[in-house]
């Protein structure tokens, strides 16, 4: 595989770079780094143990999955859009949300309410906006511009429910609770809760300095996002088809911007999370 010429690695990384380092496994002399090992020398660890483990055959072969994966999940996103603007719900919708919506557990319904909250646009557009300052002030380019392409990024769904229009859950057919407004297809809390934890998960390495810390904020992050989605079909806010697609939107948008945040960190190697 023909490595492409690129910038100049960045000095923090060129401080660790072994003598005479230039092989297949290299990028401009840096060996290529797991997201931990890119983590402990952005946060300033020392005695980095460099991967070689990455071959060009097996880069190849993760990035045709990696495609083959991306035009599946837009195909259906385009299928479920078109079917999403001809029927106000799909089978298996309704048995679903009244399934959902026949949990009693005591806290259930306002761990609901709470999630549901956390997930709407104003928190999730601070939170995003506060780790792209975080990231600015550390000078951590690769970091910034994949936050900045995620709030682009938000304005994707409010495109999509305005081309299938599709009406939200009514309360003739399930529970409502709350006073939910404007088209269902897809669901914005799905889509943006995937892409925003979805990035914190991502870059947890990065994020926490503790090592051990980052397994309790990534099943904190992927927990959330789970929950939003169910929480949005509980108070009957969309149809589970309507989160769904917002996963598969936010899914697509994801895994864009990860491949992003390695365009502009290539010294990293795919990360197994």
């Amino acid at each position: 595989m023909v490595v492409q010429s690129r910038a100049p690695a960045p000095a923090f990384l060129q401080e660790h770079v072994p003598q005479g380092a230039q092989d297949s496994t290299h990028v401009n002399g840096i060996p290529r780094l797991s997201m931990v090992q890119y983590a402990n020398v952005r946060n300033g660890k020392q005695g980095l143990a460099f991967s070689e483990s990455t071959s060009g055959g097996d880069a190849d072969s993760m990035t045709s999955i990696r495609i083959r994966l991306l035009m599946t999940a837009s195909l259906m996103v385009v299928v479920l859009s078109i079917a999403a603007a001809i029927q106000d719900y799909f089978f298996g919708d309704l048995y679903l949300t009244r399934a959902i919506q026949e949990i009693s557990v005591t806290p259930w319904n306002e761990t609901m309410e709470a999630v549901t909250t956390i997930g709407r646009g104003m928190p999730m557009v601070v939170m995003a906006l506060s780790f792209f300052g975080w990231f600015l002030w550390r000078r951590q380019k690769a970091e910034c511009v994949m936050l900045g392409g995620a709030l682009l990024s938000l304005t994707i769904n409010p495109v999509l429910k305005l081309l299938v229009d599709r009406p939200r859950p009514t309360a003739d057919l399930v529970d409502i609770i709350g006073d939910p407004v404007g088209t269902g297809f897809p669901s914005g809390h799905a889509s943006t809760a995937l892409i925003l934890f979805g990035l914190i998960y991502y870059l947890a390495p990065v994020i926490v300095p503790w090592q051990k810390a980052v397994p309790l904020l990534r099943l904190f992050t992927f927990t959330l996002i789970i929950l939003i989605g169910i929480s949005r079909v509980y108070l009957g806010a969309h149809w589970p088809s309507d989160v769904l697609g917002g996963f598969l939107v936010g899914g697509i948008t994801l895994t864009l911007l990860i491949h992003l945040h390695r365009q502009y960190s290539p010294q990293m190697e795919p990360s197994p999370a």
